[in-house]
């Protein structure tokens, strides 16, 4: 036995230097676990029993030289078991080395070991450049969905861990076609990292990371894969090869969109992916995606490569860069107008430009094609639909953006290059002419078909009436009829959109406001809320006094109108904005009290005499503040003097006010008999109705949003019952009296010299 033993460990020793998954013999040995034998203590059994088995031989022990016969026998099988599928590299049991090593360690272990440490995931890493993601994420694969996406996701962090790695590490020059990273050969790991990109994207039964993620937000491993790529190839040179690559994943990604009967999930997490390499490239003033986009899928009019709503969704994008995009440097612009008009390139290509080809695709869609294409379009804007991220400059540039509809890349911008194109384009117009096709409206869901009913509203409609005449600016940028012309007035195509938008935007405004119809209960609640601010109010009231009788006092009420759709806000404004109320009130009373005008001093300016005068007053508070800068002297110590006087109780009273002692005192009292909190009468709805909503041609609008944008035209009825449901109406009763003893207030008005 002890041959055989020291044969296997002779020639384990001699090849412990060659690598295992990029693991040198020895070291992957000590990887495999803690039920392993080392060298040293194979070496120790072996020579421990072949001496006990010599010493029992000489004194012919017979069962315990057989016992010992036996264990050797067990013992070399151990060993062989352990070394020969090492020695012979069956790649069976060497992947359920790393297997049982991952599984055991995933959570302890990273690639940042130090020095004298060697991770398995050095192994895993080598496994999945040279044999691929499918071989690597089957040898971790369990029955658990979530060690599953941890297996994946650490999967997809090595490939890119590497590619950066040697970006960050190497000058990115290769001395031969063999020159390896990490004990990989480089251009095969990048020729594997490929292969690994496009069974990502390929989602099948062997690989499906939306089945294993249980979503499509992980498509960030995929957009570094490629941007690591991109990088390595281009400074290596093979400009060809990047070409060919990048050109192939984008045309199985759209083979897939189009062709793969793939369901939604699947579309976002392409889409997905295409989204964030056009905006992360065009953030950084780069166009080489765009470029491979377009040679790749979108190089003649006839491709059968990328889909047209990606097109025309890229070129809204396009659009907003070059003319909605303040950041967007002027140069950049000037370049992303020249790729829209260069001719596209490869073999793809017949050397059209964008521009020429989004032109004819459009031009000769069919009425179905157009009323798929602006669900497809909100649905690739959905998948990244934060309007702060499509465009996102490097640091150095400011991080803002216009929130506007208008003026930044978002739904409503999709939804008026829509509407422009369906009427403008004659092609279209014709063809539904000719085949006695009514073009429908596309089926869009609550919150789109909201937002498009304002849009047709607010641009394309003025009170039912068709706008036309203007340019429309997408159209005009790409070179295509830019113009509404007044014959869509009378099309069919217009009544439908009429008919949507007011619809839509009734449903809107009735639904609103029947949601939060005021009930009986609600009203005295927020009569309670009105009457406890005011009593507040009047307990804190700065210069109150109770003793002051009120069977003379004046009566007053506050009147406010609420709408129904906020009445739980605004009564509760109302109610805490009530010691301002009451304090504006005090403002006026004491400005239009005819002993204070008597009292009243009109003067220039504070000269020395009236400040002398203002001393010898002798006052308690202020409401003044006097400033000279160029005084001096006598003057300089007055004011210095007066401004020592302290301010007065908070209460909003004239400027330039001078008292001592309780020169004002007020008291109130709430009516609560007399206030009411009601809906409006008839004849109240009638006056608002033809007061705030008729126009000057006898017809009836409802008015609503920024610059009217849920506007519409309304029956006199329909609004009758609209002004019903949406407001009611407050009325506050109080007294209250106020006492100003004119002898103890100095009130001067300042009037500046005009000259």
């Amino acid at each position: 036995m002890l041959p055989l033993v020291v044969t296997i460990l002779s020639i384990t020793v001699s090849m412990s230097r060659e690598p295992i998954y990029g693991i040198e013999n020895t070291d992957f040995r000590k990887l495999r676990g803690n039920k392993t034998y080392n060298f040293f203590d194979m070496m120790i059994l072996t020579i421990f029993i072949v001496t006990v088995f010599s010493v029992v031989n000489i004194f012919n022990f017979v069962i315990t030289v057989w016992t010992l016969s036996i264990v050797s026998i067990v013992y070399s099988i151990i060993f062989l078991n352990q070394e020969i599928p090492i020695l012979i590299r069956d790649d069976k049991k060497i992947k359920k080395v790393i297997r049982n090593n991952i599984h055991k360690n995933i959570k302890e272990i990273t690639l940042e070991v130090l020095p004298n440490e060697v991770s398995m995931l050095i192994a895993l890493q080598n496994l999945l450049l040279t044999e691929g993601v499918i071989s690597a994420y089957k040898v971790l694969e369990t029955d658990n969905r979530e060690r599953n996406q941890v297996y994946i996701d650490k999967l997809l962090s090595l490939q890119n861990e590497y590619l950066f790695g040697y970006i960050d590490n190497h000058t990115l020059v290769i001395e031969s076609l063999t020159s390896k990273y990490k004990n990989i050969e480089i251009l095969q790991a990048i020729d594997t990292a490929i292969k690994n990109i496009n069974d990502i994207i390929g989602l099948n039964e062997q690989l499906n990371v939306l089945e294993i993620y249980g979503d499509e937000e992980h498509f960030y491993h995929i957009t570094r894969s490629l941007f690591s790529l991109h990088r390595i190839l281009t400074e290596l040179k093979f400009e060809k090869k990047f070409e060919n690559e990048f050109s192939g994943i984008i045309i199985n990604m759209f083979m897939k969109i189009k062709f793969g009967k793939t369901s939604e999930p699947i579309n976002r997490f392409l889409y997905k992916i295409l989204n964030a390499m056009v905006i992360n490239t065009v953030s950084k003033n780069e166009l080489w995606f765009l470029e491979i986009l377009r040679d790749s899928s979108f190089g003649d009019t006839f491709s059968v490569y990328g889909s047209d709503e990606y097109m025309a969704f890229i070129s809204i994008y396009l659009y907003y860069l070059v003319k909605l995009e303040n950041r967007v440097p002027e140069d950049f612009k000037t370049k992303i107008e020249d790729f829209i008009n260069q001719p596209a390139r490869g073999l793809n290509s017949n050397g059209e430009s964008w521009a020429q080809i989004f032109r004819h695709k459009m031009n000769y869609m069919n009425s179905e094609e157009i009323n798929t294409i602006l669900l497809k379009m909100l649905s690739i804007f959905e998948c990244n639909s934060n309007s702060f991220t499509w465009y996102e400059p490097p640091f150095q540039w400011a991080r803002w953006s216009s929130i506007n509809g208008n003026h930044t890349f978002s739904r409503e911008l999709i939804m008026n290059w829509w509407i422009g194109f369906i009427l403008t384009d004659s092609n279209l117009h014709a063809h539904a002419f000719n085949n006695e096709i009514i073009l429908q409206l596309p089926k869009l869901n609550k919150n789109n078909a909201d937002i498009f009913a304002v849009e047709l509203n607010k641009n394309w409609f003025e009170d039912d009436k068709l706008k036309t005449g203007s340019i429309l600016p997408i159209a005009k940028f790409y070179g295509v009829k830019a113009k509404v012309e007044s014959y869509m007035e009378r099309s069919e195509l217009v009544s439908s959109l009429i008919n949507f938008k007011n619809d839509r935007l009734k449903k809107q405004i009735i639904d609103e406001i029947q949601e939060h119809q005021v009930t009986p209960d609600a009203l005295e609640k927020h009569k309670r809320v009105l009457a406890n601010g005011l009593e507040i109010a009047i307990q804190e009231f700065s210069v109150l006094d109770t003793s002051i009788d009120l069977s003379d006092g004046k009566q007053k009420y506050f009147g406010i109108l609420f709408d129904t759709r906020w009445s739980e806000s605004l009564v509760k404004s109302y109610a805490d904005k009530m010691p301002e109320s009451l304090s504006r009130l005090i403002y006026d009373d004491f400005s239009e009290n005819e002993l204070v005008k008597q009292i009243r001093n009109e003067i220039k300016e504070y000269d020395v005499d009236t400040l002398k005068k203002i001393v010898s007053f002798k006052p308690t508070a202020r409401y003044a503040y006097i400033y000279d800068f160029s005084a001096n002297g006598e003057k300089l110590k007055l004011i210095e003097k007066i401004n020592e006087i302290p301010f007065g109780e908070k209460l909003r009273l004239p400027r330039d006010l001078f008292i001592r002692n309780k020169a004002i005192s007020v008291n109130f009292e709430y009516l609560e008999s007399e206030s009411f909190v009601r809906k409006l009468t008839l004849d109240e709805i009638n006056i608002i109705v033809d007061r705030d909503y008729k126009l000057v041609n006898g017809l009836y609008k409802y008015v609503e949003g920024t610059d009217g944008e849920r506007s519409i035209l309304l029956s006199r009825e329909e609004l009758l019952k609209l002004v019903s449901d949406k407001f009611f109406y407050a009325y506050i009763v109080f007294k209250y009296k106020a006492i100003y003893k004119t002898e103890d207030i100095l009130y001067f008005d300042v009037i500046k010299d005009k000259s």
